[in-house]
């Protein structure tokens, strides 16, 4: 769920690991959660193969993101247990359909189709600027105005450029306090 967090996503589609040989996950009809991870005994520049959403198809489609363990620190505070260090963009969209998928979003996002309402936008604040008698209501049309502006914040909403560090360590905090609650 970590993982799912960090992208965010919402742990809506199957997921595997892929470790020291064996599979574990939600897709390989094992109890994985019951596995304590210092069980494994990872040792520092170790990999293993996560792949998520199996519904994608074809299953080339699903994300496999490879996972390589940095450091094992022995004195980390349990409620600094799980944090972000670092990042760059956001986490693709959940729905699009794997790799290709997301390929295919990028392409579209930057299209022309995609980018009119940011032209519009500006050809209505360049006739607010030459304003210069009368109500500019009789110059726009406020309900297309609206409708603009609620278009490129959602447009903005997906930006793939973006990263906050402390709204995804603040996220993983959330998730962590949930898990805790949960267990006996």
């Amino acid at each position: 769920m970590v993982l799912q967090t960090l992208m965010g996503w919402e742990n809506i589609h199957l997921y595997t690991f892929r470790i020291h040989g064996s599979t574990y996950g939600s897709a390989s009809g094992g109890a994985f959660l019951d596995i304590p991870i210092k069980q494994f005994r990872f040792q520092p520049k170790e990999k293993l193969l996560y792949t998520y959403d199996f519904s994608a198809f074809p299953r080339r489609t699903s994300w496999e993101i490879e996972l390589r363990l940095e450091h094992i620190s022995t004195n980390v505070p349990a409620e600094k247990y799980i944090c972000c260090l670092e990042g760059a963009r956001s986490g693709p969209l959940e729905d699009l359909g794997g790799p290709a998928g997301y390929r295919q979003w990028l392409l579209s996002r930057y299209s022309d189709e995609a980018l009119k309402p940011l032209v519009r936008m500006a050809e209505v604040v360049d006739v607010i600027l030459q304003q210069t008698e009368g109500s500019i209501r009789d110059h726009i049309d406020l309900d297309e105005l609206q409708d603009l502006r609620d278009q490129l914040d959602s447009w903005h909403e997906e930006d793939p450029e973006h990263f906050d560090l402390i709204e995804v360590n603040q996220d993983l905090q959330d998730w962590q306090n949930r898990w805790f609650s949960q267990q006996p």
